[in-house]
């Protein structure tokens, strides 16, 4: 008997600059957290996700940090976290920062990739001309 093959867990991440709706589609994630959890989603902290994007895009701050320095930061450390334990329920996962869109790909490499390419990722972003 072939053994059935369950389809594959999800990440949806939308990216885009500012005045994109991502305020809006954050906010809406937030007020359907229980229905999205019905639905098998789980949604990480988004006031956290958002101050870690920011972090990791090093766009509030001059200096550099190191991907070891981003790492060990206790931030990311939670939130990649929750992303194995969501993984490990066989949930979907909803992400949603303009700060995304911002990161180094060796940010991107070193930081997230690992830990999201267990999910087929889907990114969308928002396009704003002239920006």
């Amino acid at each position: 008997m072939a053994k059935e093959l369950s389809p594959p867990l999800k990440v949806i991440l939308h990216v885009g600059p500012g005045k994109m709706g991502t305020t809006t589609i954050q906010e809406a994630m937030e007020e359907d957290l229980e229905e999205l959890s019905k639905d098998n989603f789980c949604v990480f902290n988004l006031l956290l996700f958002k101050k870690i994007g920011n972090f990791l895009s090093n766009h509030a701050h001059p200096e550099k940090y190191s991907i070891t320095e981003m790492l060990n930061d206790e931030h990311v450390k939670e939130m990649l976290e929750y992303f194995d334990n969501c993984h490990s329920l066989k949930q979907h996962m909803l992400l949603s920062s303009e700060f995304l869109g911002l990161l180094e790909k060796e940010v991107w490499e070193g930081v997230l990739k690992p830990s999201l390419e267990r999910w087929d990722i889907t990114i969308t972003v928002g396009y704003r001309r002239f920006y």
